[in-house]
């Protein structure tokens, strides 16, 4: 056997095993080192030191680092970054019964792109230090997904994790493993398809360190980009040339579904196009290799410039990078200074700072034992050298017990920090990365350690400054304070957080987006129990609830919260992740350009802002007022048969009788600009239907607020046909996120007209409705306001449905939208659209319940 491992990439220890003798080296990194050649009476007793020797080095801090001579078999395989085994192991290459290699390292996909549908599996044992890992991970194509590693199995039982591979194999692909190959591998309905791989080239790419960049090309001025080319960052363009060597050996996989960050993209690798699915924003793309970079030169002058601009802030900051790092090799063992992690607020160890990254936050929540706990682990140093482990547990919401354990050596420290770690959540330290929750074990958290949303603010809670004098008007003034607190109350009720210059913070650290995804996986994995076959397990229902309050923290005080175990929680807790997700990125947004949290602060100026959302009031007596007070009343009608003002009652004539006259007064660009009164004959109009007190719901109309968001009117295909005022009404903490980023496409669950626990009586889609039904699901606040949108709607050819009809995600073929008629099994008319460019808000009513 043979081990070797280094210490800080500075101290290297080897030990290697010749029948009898055991040789130890040891030294610096790139020097020759001292050697000790020590004989034992038997083979197994210089095994036996060897291993004990190498499992004392381990535990100093030294990690292990493959070699070819420690590795007992050579592979062609590239270990995934993700497993925390990269550059440690190699990928098990073994015989069969037959004599013929085989490699461990599958790559799987499913594909279905009209359900939207593009997932990965990948499946790899690695050989670390004589001992198998199989490890496991899938998701989204364009995420990184999760992870799961199973092991270590010891040298003798390669036979288990090898067999452990062949079943997972089997039920991921329902194929055998020795049906692998493409002229008998055999595609079947849900279930992955093998991909081809070329195992040799992947590998000589990466030893050859060939970098090829990918780019888009943009000539629509997008982010204030000149004409050019632009290059993918640096993860994506990964993901594109991982997705191209798919493409090279499986020419089915020409067109990928792609998920990045909030956006999915449709890319053509075959026509080298990208198309964003939300905004239908399409553009070239193209792959820059190393030979060809030289003929890059194709990039216009003024991109060419944009494109120098950046790279010089890029390379002060590697300039920076480096000068960290010479920092560090000249004082090894400091800790990190820039973005430095802050020590527990109960911590008082004089002048300590937490080691590098020796920081964990870790949280278990178990409902049928009514446990709802925290569990902080934190390595400090202090100037003199000093050494801790500082821990700090009990019940979330609750400051709980402490100790500080004085190390003997920083080394020591280190051993009981990953000893702690690894006592409590049953994962090394080392594997951190690739964590995998155990039942009855606590649960490593992805809150941001209690610092700022940006490194440049101070880590420290600061009170909110005092409100400035807005240049907003009094209307927008007023209806910002009531939905940004709104949104805060509701967030503040149910999770255990307070809002504060840092962002949301709760009793663990700051709210992250990526823990508010973790809530919305566990809420989709409690959905699809609930909606699954079969007899429900009451203890698989307390294991995902349980997940969930570990993951995003409740007040629930010392009684135990809510089980995830009907529709009607599912949908509360999926609207609060929604609302987590809206408030967060306000929060950051805010971030990226105040000094302050705008959700913390009193500047409705900054409030505004991070809308991205003009929002302008409408003069009560223009004639642009009188007309959508006039479509509201007409909608009315047209919902239920005329219980409001008759038309013929305020004397209209011509256009404004008919069905669409105000959609064709406003798309001729018919209303009052000025907001100047328009004349007798306008105020006869308002002032008849304001007689006649225009009722929306039980509800009269204060004001009315004209929307623009850019987004929408640059997407929005108005060509689709059939246009129409339609609206939407929703419960008051939502308007902060609806005014932010739109109506979105459901991710879970829908909940329009009715209170519905479903994903919508027509399906997953955007619903819409006439005034008087979407004016009845609109929450109202404490003084008794309400509100609702007014969306302009491309309709195009309706496919109108009288019975209730689930799982639509779009319109049967030739059918642009679907329509729920009024009078059969739906009790209102419902409209669905199924894509984002059907849409745009342009305006906010406000009214009064009555």
């Amino acid at each position: 056997m043979a081990a070797y491992l280094e210490h800080g990439g500075s101290k290297f220890w080897e030990v290697k095993v010749k029948s009898k003798e055991a040789t130890v080296s040891w030294g610096k990194v790139g020097s020759d080192g001292q050697s000790m050649v020590k004989a034992f009476d038997k083979p197994a007793d210089a095994k036996a030191f060897a291993a004990k020797q190498t499992d004392e080095k381990r535990k100093k801090g030294y990690v292990d680092v493959a070699t070819e001579e420690a590795a007992p078999l050579f592979s062609l395989g590239i270990v995934d970054k993700a497993s925390g085994f990269s550059g440690k192991g190699l990928i098990l290459l073994a015989s069969d019964t037959k004599g013929v290699q085989e490699i461990y390292d599958v790559s799987l996909v499913q594909q279905d792109l009209a359900k939207n549908i593009d997932k990965y599996y990948i499946m790899q044992i690695i050989v670390v230090n004589s001992e198998y890992h199989l490890f496991t991970r899938w998701g989204r194509t364009g995420t990184d997904g999760s992870t799961q590693t199973e092991g270590p199995f010891e040298l003798s039982a390669q036979g288990a994790a090898v067999s452990s591979f062949h079943k997972k194999f089997k039920e991921k692909t329902g194929n055998d493993w020795t049906q692998r190959h493409p002229t008998t591998f055999k595609k079947k309905a849900n279930k992955y398809t093998m991909v081809v791989m070329d195992h040799s080239a992947r590998q000589q790419k990466q030893q050859a360190q060939v970098i090829t960049v990918w780019e888009y090309f943009v000539d629509d001025g997008v982010d204030g980009k000149p004409t050019g080319w632009y290059p993918y960052v640096q993860s994506a363009s990964e993901q594109m040339e991982e997705l191209h060597d798919q493409y090279l050996y499986n020419t089915w996989l020409d067109t990928r579904l792609v998920s990045s960050g909030a956006f999915n993209y449709l890319v053509d690798l075959k026509e080298m196009r990208q198309r964003n699915t939300s905004t239908g924003t399409e553009r070239q793309i193209r792959r820059v290799t190393p030979d060809i970079a030289s003929k890059a030169a194709a990039l216009s002058a003024p991109a060419a410039a944009f494109r120098e601009a950046t790279d010089l802030m890029d390379e002060e900051d590697e300039e920076m990078d480096e000068e960290d790092e010479e920092m560090d090799e000249e004082a090894p063992g400091s800790p990190v200074q820039a973005g430095e992690l802050v020590v527990d607020k109960l911590c008082s160890w004089g002048d300590a700072k937490v080691y590098m990254d020796y920081d964990a936050t870790l949280n278990q929540t178990q409902i049928g034992v009514n446990a709802n706990k925290f569990y902080i682990i934190q390595l400090l140093k202090r100037a003199n050298g000093a050494c801790a482990c500082w821990t700090r547990w009990g019940r979330v919401g609750e400051d709980g017990q402490n100790a500080i354990l004085i190390a003997s050596s920083l080394e020591d420290g280190i051993k009981t920090f990953e000893k702690k770690f690894k006592d409590k959540t049953k994962n090394n330290w080392a594997n951190r990365d690739a964590f995998v929750a155990h039942s009855g074990k606590y649960t490593l958290i992805k809150l941001v350690s209690s610092t700022p949303i940006t490194e440049q603010h101070p880590s420290v809670n600061l009170p909110a400054a005092k409100a400035t004098k807005s240049k907003l008007s009094k209307d927008v003034q007023d209806l910002l304070k009531l939905i940004f607190s709104e949104a805060k109350q509701q967030l503040t009720n149910t999770l255990d957080v307070k809002i504060t210059s840092n962002g949301l913070e709760t009793p663990l650290g700051v709210l992250s987006i990526a823990q508010v995804e973790v809530g919305e996986g566990i809420v989709e994995q409690a959905l699809a129990y609930i909606k699954g076959k079969g007899k429900k397990d009451k203890s698989k229902i307390q294991t995902i609830s349980s997940q969930f309050y570990t993951n995003i923290p409740h007040k629930s005080g010392r009684s135990a919260p809510p089980l995830l175990d009907n529709l009607d929680i599912v949908k509360e807790k999926a609207e609060l992740c929604e609302l987590m997700r809206d408030m967060v990125e306000v929060a950051i947004r805010s971030a990226a350009g105040k000094s302050q949290n705008a959700l913390h602060s009193n500047d409705l100026d900054s409030q505004y802002d991070t809308l991205q959302c003009k929002v302008d009031i409408v003069k009560p007596n223009s004639r642009e007022h009188a007309d959508i007070l006039k479509e509201i009343k007409e909608s009315q009608e047209r919902s239920h048969g005329g219980n409001g003002v008759k038309t013929e009652a305020i004397g209209l004539r011509g256009d404004w009788a008919r069905p669409g006259g105000f959609e064709r007064r406003i798309s001729d660009g018919q209303r009052d600009a000025s907001g100047s009164d328009m004349g007798t004959d306008w105020n006869l109009i308002l002032g008849a239907i304001l007689e006649a007190h225009l009722h929306t719901c039980s509800g009269k109309v204060k004001r009315v607020f004209r929307l623009r968001r850019e987004e929408e009117y640059e997407r929005y295909q108005p060509a689709i046909g059939n246009e129409t005022y339609l609206y939407h009404g929703s419960r008051m903490s939502n308007w902060v996120g609806l005014l932010s980023r739109g109506i979105l496409l459901p991710k879970t669950v829908v909940a329009m007209g009715v209170k519905r626990t479903d994903e919508g009586w027509l399906g997953s889609g955007i619903y819409f409705g006439n005034a008087d039904t979407a004016a009845g699901y609109a929450g109202t606040s404490k003084e008794g306001n309400a509100y609702m949108l007014m969306a302009k709607t491309a309709l195009g050819k309706m496919k109108d449905y009288t019975k209730i009809t689930y799982g639509i995600s779009k319109p049967p073929t030739g059918f642009d939208s679907c329509h729920g008629v009024m009078g059969s099994e739906f009790y209102d008319d419902e409209y669905v659209v199924y894509t984002q460019h059907q849409h745009r808000l342009d305006y906010l009513i406000e009214f009064k319940r009555t």
